[in-house]
């Protein structure tokens, strides 16, 4: 059975439509150690920022803001998660992929 903490994190709904789908083989639950340690909390972190950079460059195709191949490798390899935030909200209001990204140095 998947943690509570997950299932608050990602959802019942979601849990309850993939649940069925895994294999018992792959259900376990970490211990305390496992969720502490470097190796999950990075991975978990890495994932964060994973999901808000695809979150900016779906709004950004989205609204059509046609961020450049340069700018979008920008993008991807970013780990500032406030510099994220600030750009995901700018996406939504400025117009072209040069105004999304005006704070960075060519």
């Amino acid at each position: 059975m998947p943690s509570p903490e997950l299932w608050d994190e990602v959802g019942a709904d979601v849990m309850n439509s993939i649940q069925p789908a895994i294999p018992e083989v792959l259900k376990w639950e970490l211990t305390e150690y496992e969720r502490e340690g470097g190796w999950f909390v990075h991975g978990r972190a890495e994932g964060h920022l994973g999901g808000k950079r695809d979150a900016l460059l779906l709004i950004a195709d989205k609204r059509g803001l046609a961020p450049t191949p340069e700018q979008r490798a920008l993008i991807e390899r970013c780990e500032d998660e406030a510099q994220l935030d600030q750009w995901i909200a700018r996406a939504l209001i400025v117009d072209t992929a040069d105004a999304l990204l005006a704070d960075v140095d060519p």
